[in-house]
């Protein structure tokens, strides 16, 4: 079971740039603060967001099935989600281009090279080893 390390986002829904930290060992809690709202309340602080975040990287599955131009923040600036996962020995660095429908792997420090969005799509579930929803929603 590969490791999840990091997440990140650049102009994804509300996350306008947003990098969260997985690679401490021992259990990590995601816990949310709406500073617009009632004081303690957590809804619509992105803790939900964050796992569909996690979908559209690895089934390629827009969150809640909303249409892109409610994901995208901005056309200006093209929409990026990425990942760092360790799945043994290598460290992939994953970071898909929305916009386009592109990808950038980086293995072990090195940029693969990744040709057409179907091949990147099973890449990267290749690498972190889940391939539908059932396993996805059960491992995270």
């Amino acid at each position: 079971m590969p490791d999840l390390l990091s997440i990140r986002a650049h102009n994804f829904v509300f996350y306008k740039d947003v990098a969260f930290d997985f690679s401490k060992p021992g259990l990590s809690v995601i816990r949310g603060l709406n500073r617009d709202a009632n004081a303690g309340s957590t809804n619509g602080s992105g803790k939900t967001l964050l796992f569909s975040l996690l979908s559209e990287i690895i089934l390629d599955e827009s969150p809640d099935k909303q249409p892109k131009s409610k994901i995208y923040k901005t056309k200006k600036h093209e929409p990026s989600i990425g990942m760092t996962v360790q799945n043994g020995e290598h460290v992939y660095e994953i970071t898909k281009y929305l916009g386009k429908k592109r990808f950038v792997f980086i293995r072990d420090g090195k940029d693969r090279k990744v040709r057409g969005v179907d091949y990147g799509n099973k890449l990267i579930q290749k690498i972190t080893g889940v391939t539908d929803e059932e396993e996805f929603y059960s491992l995270y």
